[in-house]
């Protein structure tokens, strides 16, 4: 998955939640490896950063998927 693939934060959920807790899940090992608490569409955008620029060139280059996945 890639920046451009993070599905949107769920608008309802968004407009009804004043603050939750979110998650970022790394699929090799299944260990979580950051939570934080937001409202609006603050998952939506740590989760884009992640996927989109802090994860290593190297996986891209090599073809490897994405080590990254999310939940909400």
């Amino acid at each position: 998955m890639w920046a451009e693939e993070v599905a949107s934060f769920p608008e309802e959920a968004a407009n009804e939640l004043e603050t939750y807790v979110y998650r970022l899940i790394d699929p090799r090992n299944g260990e979580t490896f950051y939570v934080g608490r937001g409202k609006g569409n603050r998952a939506e955008e740590v989760a884009r950063f992640y996927v989109g620029k802090a994860i290593p060139e190297a996986y891209r280059k090599r073809g490897a998927a994405n080590p990254v996945r999310y939940t909400w």
